[in-house]
């Protein structure tokens, strides 16, 4: 009898399916201070500066972590980076509930701004999912897939922070600022068993966990249709990244696009809050028209990616931004 052919748990889509659902809810994080910034203005009678590094945290850890969490995908297929992401995002948002169950609104004093920072940026760990899923999603397809399967895991997962601006504020104003809080962290324990039970790495890192050997699992991996494979560790991924001219074009154009989108998100509501006098929950509800609108269109642009140029997408999307 012949030897049966190893199996692999899971399949591109299901992969899909939860490391967007898992980016959706680490992403909300973005959104984690904006529309409730003006509260802990007045209780914790904090100053301009003081709210700006508070509004900033969560995507500053965020921003950062993308770096070595993304580059570890190599060598880890991207399941367990994405896990101890989110996980640490829980943590951060259950001491931000914790912290108002236990303080709010009379205690919570500006000596517990240390506290309330570092919780903050625990909870924007789970923004760094994106580049961890990234990495994990282009394993599992094929190079003809890969516009398509990446832009649907970023489009849609980007749009989180949209429907958070839309929501928190909604459920604060009818259970309390605790509350919210509390909402958050339900949804995103959720994600996490969400994401444990779809989010599975590519067929080449099951297949080199079961026997450790380079070549065999990526004979067999190549059986599943597997075209990607690792070209080293973490420290060789980022060097070779270094290395390469376009690398840095690119870096400069998602600093200045995905920057200003999270610097809007995130001070918007403020900005017509306290120069506008618009209500807090009249205006929140302007973030998402922009937000999901902007987030929504790489899905388009994955689509056309098959067709066309990367760099002519890209010029068509700055275009887009600027004219808007």
């Amino acid at each position: 009898m012949g030897a049966t052919q190893p199996t692999v748990t899971g399949s591109a889509n299901r992969a899909l399916i939860g490391a967007t659902i898992g980016f959706f809810i680490g992403a909300g994080s973005v959104s984690l201070f904006g529309p409730t910034a003006h509260i802990f203005l007045k209780a914790m009678h904090l100053s301009p500066q003081q709210v700006g590094l508070l509004v900033a945290m969560p995507m500053l850890t965020g921003s950062l972590l993308r770096i070595p969490f993304g580059a570890s995908v190599d060598r880890n297929g991207g399941r367990l980076p994405f896990l101890v992401l989110l996980i640490a995002s829980v943590i951060g948002i259950a001491g931000l509930y914790w912290m108002l169950l236990t303080l709010y609104p009379n205690h919570l004093t500006a000596k517990y701004y240390p506290m309330l920072l570092t919780f903050g940026a625990l909870a924007g760990c789970g923004i760094a999912t994106f580049s961890v899923g990234i990495g994990q999603v282009s394993y599992w397809y094929s190079k003809k897939k890969q516009g398509w399967a990446l832009a649907v895991f970023g489009g849609l997962g980007d749009s989180s922070p949209g429907f958070v601006v839309l929501i928190l504020p909604a459920v604060i104003m009818t259970v309390g600022l605790w509350g919210g809080y509390l909402f958050s962290l339900a949804i995103i324990i959720v994600g996490i068993i969400i994401y444990y039970l779809m989010g599975l790495n590519a067929p080449y890192y099951q297949f080199y966990k079961r026997n450790h050997d380079t070549a065999r699992a990526t004979e067999e991996a190549k059986k599943y249709g597997q075209e990607l494979f690792p070209t080293g560790g973490t420290w060789h991924t980022l060097l070779l990244s270094a290395k390469h001219w376009r690398t840095w074009p690119l870096v400069i154009l998602y600093f200045t696009n995905f920057g200003g989108f999270l610097a809007l998100t995130a001070w918007l509501p403020i900005f017509w809050q306290t120069y506008f006098h618009v209500g807090a929950f009249h205006s929140v509800v302007l973030i998402p028209i922009s937000v999901i609108t902007s987030d929504n269109m790489p899905c388009f642009q994955g689509r056309l990616r098959h067709g066309t140029s990367s760099e002519w997408n890209r010029a068509c999307g700055g275009s887009t931004r600027v004219v808007a």
